[in-house]
């Protein structure tokens, strides 16, 4: 499974959890060079979050 992410940020973290809340995924993104993501994720739904600084987003992620 495949994601695309940009960012300008210089320091952050990125976590995949399934709806149980188990991380599946976690990767520090330490430059903006980073933009793939390349695991292998079961299909069903998980939440992607990215925290900087102590603010964090979460999106659903659908893997079908």
């Amino acid at each position: 499974t495949y994601g695309d992410w940009s960012s300008d940020v210089c320091s952050s973290d990125l976590e995949i959890a399934d709806v149980s809340g188990r991380v599946a995924y976690s990767k520090d993104i330490t430059n903006a060079q980073f933009s793939t993501v390349n695991c292998q994720l079961a299909p069903g739904i998980y939440f992607v979050k990215v925290t900087d600084n102590g603010q964090s987003i979460v999106e659903k992620l659908v893997i079908e």
